[in-house]
């Protein structure tokens, strides 16, 4: 089998013969050249005269073009016939075999290039090519001065190309609408981005110019329809995208946050926010990135886990890299037989969900319903503040009753001036604006310092145990602090400091022979005021403190987790026992089939030597990382854990503030934008930190190559 095989090649490779002792590869060479001649069947008198030149034995290279006198008829035939002739380089008529008939001796083919390499004819060739070279790179070529104009021309439409792409991120980074009624310069509203060329043109000399040739005709591609804004726009989103993904893939470990609201076209948009460590830059930091807004045709807990999974392969992110997950407190986000959370635990345990803190300190509707009075006001912290200006306040509500043409509005501001149950002309209201104001401003504060991005659980952990333990004092001395500031507001309105007396009615029922009579003599004894302590405030205060320590259960459950971690006070003075005990259930925690993100004793012996070294000063979690960074891989273990631990999150308030961005963008006027669009400038706009990281050249380089008439943008390096 092996010796037909070998002999069927024979029929397209001849035989090499080795050299014989005394015999120079040379004259070999040559001599196969002279078979070659003689095996071809060119006619002399069939070559046209158009390739001679002088005598007319004289054969010149007829695959030359520059040798061809007039191409003819006859030239053609000949050319179409015979074929040009293959050739490694060299024209010459004593060309040797590599520059006219080629070379198939491989077994001596080491001999004759170090032959060929000596030659003079290679060493000519070669002089040349660097002198060409040479000049080349001096501009001292023949065609010197055509490149020259060659050159500017590309220079001015890289400047500006330029100029439209600082424009066009400009004016996504402000949320600005780009067209107009028309797309013409020098017309009446033709939009932001042409008025803004036109204004560039009253300074810029390159822009200037520009409209200038449009205006004139001289070019009909001036790169300033809708469709170059959309490309460039789409373009520069990318970009800012895919350096938030390679950011999100160096910190391995990440967290999402989803949230959705439907836009000014009524579809369902549900926002992606992925929350990680960034060690990327210079110092460690805790970032949340917006990636993208996703159309929501199915609301239920299966459809957004599909859709949330379906967006992240999409992404390039690994699904298995999750390590927390936050939503709002709906019940097909955080459902725990078939909400999105559930079904992420199911695929990944280490997918750790939290939910919102921002949506947990709001308080239910049974409390808000106690006090009737205040579903009567819009915006209850400045009518507070209004209420301290009291008389001014009766006043302006005296005139307008006394005053106002509408009817309605002069009953609405009689009622609010004299009522004592739905006006400020009750103590009991007034009162109940203080406690409701003392309440509500301590959750705000809260609420304010859980919507930061760089909250860890640590944070999040003292926030709320601060709140749970400040609702707990003022049960116990807040009723007077806030019956004297009500007083003093009572006072400089004229109003009596003392709470009405109510008629209570007695009503009968029938009771049966064996029923024991009630005992209601401890609830008469209670004074009016008594009776507002206890029905108004210890049961806001008592269902208020219940109803956080339930919400915070999660909290609770991670800081048992994480906690020899975030406190660093405790680390440093833990014993041995409790710190491996720790290390343990950590492992255990951040464990998912056979695999874990960690090793409880390898932490456990990093931390026992760490805990040495830490300065002092020290006193954060993300500080560690940083100390941790300089060491380059020494401490592993800690190094995951502690990223773990923050990339955990504590609230949605991100997807929240996109959601403002959406209402930005996508306004009535611009409602049937399509997703690509809206997602290209919702991401330059939140993400504007980013967008000055851009590489211009890179970007002008990608718009070039999309068509060949753009290869004018195209930057090289010989360029530079």
């Amino acid at each position: 089998m092996t010796k037909s095989l070998a002999d069927s090649m024979l029929r397209y490779v001849k035989r090499s013969t080795p050299l014989k002792p005394n015999e120079n590869p040379t004259s070999v060479e040559n001599d196969k050249a002279e078979e070659i001649c003689e095996d071809t069947d060119v006619n002399m008198n069939t070559i046209p005269e158009c390739v001679y030149s002088g005598e007319k034995n004289e054969l010149l290279e007829i695959t030359d073009p520059a040798n061809w006198k007039n191409i003819d008829r006859e030239l053609r035939d000949f050319l179409v016939e015979k074929g040009p002739m293959k050739r490694l380089f060299g024209r010459d008529q004593d060309a040797m075999q590599l520059s006219s008939t080629g070379f198939n001796d491989w077994r001596n083919i080491r001999i004759r290039l170090s032959q060929h390499e000596t030659s003079h004819r290679h060493i000519v060739c070669m002089s040349k090519w660097m002198e060409l070279e040479l000049r080349l790179r001096k501009h001292l070529t023949i065609d010197k001065c055509l490149q020259k104009d060659i050159n500017i021309e590309k220079n001015h439409w890289r400047e500006v190309l330029l100029r439209i792409f600082s424009l066009v991120k400009n004016l996504a980074k402000q949320n600005l609408a780009f067209r107009g009624e028309n797309e013409k310069i020098g017309q009446k509203n033709n939009g932001n981005f042409l008025s803004f060329i036109e204004s560039f043109g009253d300074f810029d000399p390159v822009i200037r110019e520009h409209i200038k040739r449009v205006k004139e005709g001289e070019t009909h591609y001036h790169w300033l329809s809708h469709k170059i804004q959309n490309e460039l726009i789409v373009m520069l989103g990318s970009q800012v995208q895919l350096m938030i993904i390679k950011k999100i893939q160096e910190a391995k470990y990440f967290s999402v946050i989803l949230d959705c609201t439907p836009d000014k076209s009524h579809k369902e948009q549900m926002s992606l926010i992925i929350r990680c460590v960034d060690v990327s830059m210079a110092s460690t930091q805790v970032s949340e990135f917006f990636l993208t807004f996703v159309e929501v045709s199915d609301k239920s807990g299966e459809g957004l886990f599909e859709l949330l999974c379906d967006t992240l392969v999409a992404l390039n992110l690994n699904i298995n890299d999750v390590r927390g997950q936050g939503y709002d407190n709906g019940c097909n986000m955080k459902g725990k037989h078939k909400g999105v959370q559930k079904k992420l635990l199911d695929i990944n345990s280490r997918a750790f969900y939290t939910p919102c803190g921002c949506h947990s300190l709001n308080l239910p509707s049974h409390l808000k319903k106690r006090l009737n009075s205040l579903e009567s006001f819009s915006g209850f912290t400045a009518c507070f503040h209004h209420l301290q200006q009291g008389p001014k306040i009766r006043d302006a509500l005296d005139y307008l009753a006394e005053n106002c043409d509408d009817p309605k509005a002069r009953s609405d501001a009689d009622c609010l001036a004299t009522s004592e149950t739905h006006g400020i002309g009750g103590f009991e209201f007034l009162f109940g604006m203080v406690i409701w104001y003392n309440l509500l401003f301590t959750m705000n504060t809260v609420s304010k310092a859980l919507q930061s991005e760089n909250i860890d659980i640590e944070l999040a952990f003292v926030q709320l145990k601060g709140l749970v333990s400040y609702l707990q004092n003022y049960r116990e001395t807040g009723f007077q602090e806030a019956k004297a500031e009500a007083t003093l507001i009572a006072e400089s309105m004229d109003i009596e400091p003392k709470f009405p007396v109510k008629r209570k009615r007695i009503i009968k029922r029938k009771r049966h022979f064996d029923e024991e009579m009630e005992n209601d003599v401890e609830t008469e004894l209670l004074s009016e005021e008594e009776n507002f302590k206890v029905d108004f405030f210890l049961r806001i205060l008592d269902q208020a403190i219940e109803y956080l320590q339930v919400r915070f259960e999660q909290f609770e459950e991670y800081g048992r987790i994480f906690r020899f971690l975030f406190d660093l006070r405790k680390l440093k003075s833990a014993s041995d026992d409790g710190l491996k005990a720790a290390c343990i259930n950590l492992e255990t925690s951040l464990k998912h089939g056979d695999s874990s993100d960690v090793d409880g004793n390898h932490l456990f012996l990093e931390l026992k030597v760490l805990k040495e070294l830490l300065p002092t000063e020290i006193t954060k979690a993300i500080e560690v990382l940083n100390f941790l960074k300089k060491f380059e891989g020494c401490y592993p273990n800690t190094w995951i854990a502690f990223r773990v631990m923050l990339t955990v999150p504590v609230s949605v308030a991100s997807a929240e503030r996109s959601f403002s961005k959406l209402k930005l963008i996508k306004s009535y006027l611009g409602s049937t934008m399509s997703e690509e669009r809206l997602n290209a400038l919702a991401i330059l706009s939140i993400e504007r930190d980013l967008v000055g990281e851009l590489d211009y050249i890179s970007l002008m380089n990608d718009f070039a190559a999309k068509t060949a008439r753009r290869s004018i943008f195209e930057i090289r390096d010989d360029d530079e």
